[in-house]
C-alpha cells in the first residue's frame, strides 16, 4: 500500500512539474503587421487538365467514370530585383481572378512567406500561390 501511494504521489508531482514548465516556456506571440510590397503581374496563364475518377458501386456493372477539368493558374511577377513564377489551383473550379490581371503589366500587392506567394485581391482577401521559381531580375 505504501508503494502504491508513493507511486501516485510521484506521478502527481511529475504531472504538476510538466504543466508548470510548459507554461513557463511558452513564448508570447504578437500580431506583427503583415509586410506587403508592390509588384507587377507580368503575365497570367491558365492551364486546364482533365482528371478522371472511377466511382465503384455495389455491382461490377455499375462503374461510372467522372471526368472533371482542373484549372491551374501560373503567375509571372516582378517585385524589385526579383521575379517569381508561382502556381495557384483554386479549390472551387474555375477560379475568378480580376479581369485587369489578364491584361498583363498589372500593378499588384504581394507578400512572400516561405515558399508561398500571397497576392492581395482588390475586393479583399488574398490568393495563396506556390512559388515554383525565383529569379534575380538584376543584370
Amino acid at each position: 500500500m505504501k508503494k502504491f501511494c508513493f507511486g501516485i504521489i510521484c506521478m502527481m508531482l511529475l504531472l504538476v512539474c510538466t504543466c508548470t514548465s510548459s507554461q513557463a516556456n511558452q513564448s508570447k506571440v504578437t500580431d506583427a503587421p503583415v509586410s506587403y510590397r508592390s509588384a507587377t503581374l507580368l503575365r497570367l496563364t491558365a492551364r486546364a487538365e482533365a482528371q478522371t475518377q472511377q466511382l465503384m458501386h455495389t455491382s461490377i456493372l455499375d462503374d461510372s467514370i467522372i471526368t472533371q477539368r482542373v484549372v491551374t493558374y501560373e503567375f509571372d511577377i516582378r517585385s524589385g530585383a526579383l521575379r517569381y513564377i508561382s502556381r495557384y489551383t483554386p479549390e472551387k473550379q474555375p477560379g475568378n481572378l480580376p479581369h485587369a490581371w489578364w491584361q498583363g503589366n498589372a500593378p499588384i500587392v504581394i507578400r512572400v512567406k516561405n515558399r508561398s506567394l500571397f497576392i492581395r485581391l482588390p475586393e479583399g482577401g488574398e490568393v495563396a500561390s506556390h512559388i515554383v521559381r525565383q529569379i534575380s531580375a538584376a543584370k
